[in-house]
């Protein structure tokens, strides 16, 4: 599901656009009822977010933590895509 949003963000930003969007950036963790929490799913580290910006030919930008939970990337479309 997070690559096919990023490659939705892809289609519809401009070349050279900018974009912000928050990841999850913590496992979850909470035992049987882990599901009940707004944080399960996917979770990523800086590293690897960058990584897959850059797989997805994004540009990065910046890639920081407004809480432990919370990881947000700001990066750019490039203009050849």
């Amino acid at each position: 599901m997070v690559m096919h949003n990023l490659l939705e963000i892809k289609r519809v930003l401009k070349p050279s656009g900018i974009a912000k969007v928050q990841f999850r950036g913590n496992k979850a963790f909470g035992g049987n009822f882990r599901f009940l929490k707004w944080y399960y799913g996917v979770y990523f580290s800086e590293k690897e977010l960058n990584a897959l910006l850059i797989k997805m030919n994004f540009l990065p930008l910046k890639i920081y933590y407004s809480s432990h939970r919370e990881l947000w990337a700001i990066f750019q479309k490039k203009n050849n895509y």
